[in-house]
């Protein structure tokens, strides 16, 4: 599994009918998300990816999070992705940019602007994970 938790394949094949731009150049901004969106009736956005088996996110870079809070700043749908690979579980977490620092602070805890879905990728609730990132 890769260090995304193949999360970036698993959105690609639940989503679709968006168009999925990978952006992988160290060209481009520092800290700038693994994927940007863009769904039918140009609702786009950005996605960071991250796997983990704790609580924890510790792979989130500071650049990424202050990339990810301004755009969240100026009203755009930025979001970190988390893949939590716990004992007994596999949990999707989707964490809106305005709550990133927070996550970063006290680790993985459902509240608003985070959403948490158990189950593996079968039992998660796509239509749910598409509203939050369309709206």
């Amino acid at each position: 599994m890769t260090r995304d938790g193949d999360l970036r394949h698993i959105f690609r094949l639940h989503f679709p009918e968006a168009q999925w731009t990978a952006i992988e150049s160290p060209m481009t901004a520092a800290g700038i998300p693994d994927h940007e969106y863009c769904f039918p009736q140009g609702k786009s956005g950005w996605i960071e990816y991250k796997k983990t088996h704790t609580r924890g996110i510790s792979n989130l870079k500071p650049l990424q999070i202050a990339w990810l809070e301004r755009r969240g700043r100026l009203g755009g749908r930025a979001f970190v992705a988390v893949r939590r690979m716990a004992k007994n579980d596999d949990q999707l977490w989707l964490i809106h940019a305005a709550k990133i620092r927070e996550v970063m602070d006290l680790g993985l805890s459902p509240t608003d602007g985070i959403s948490v879905w158990a189950g593996g990728p079968s039992r998660w609730p796509w239509d749910r994970v598409k509203k939050i990132l369309t709206d």
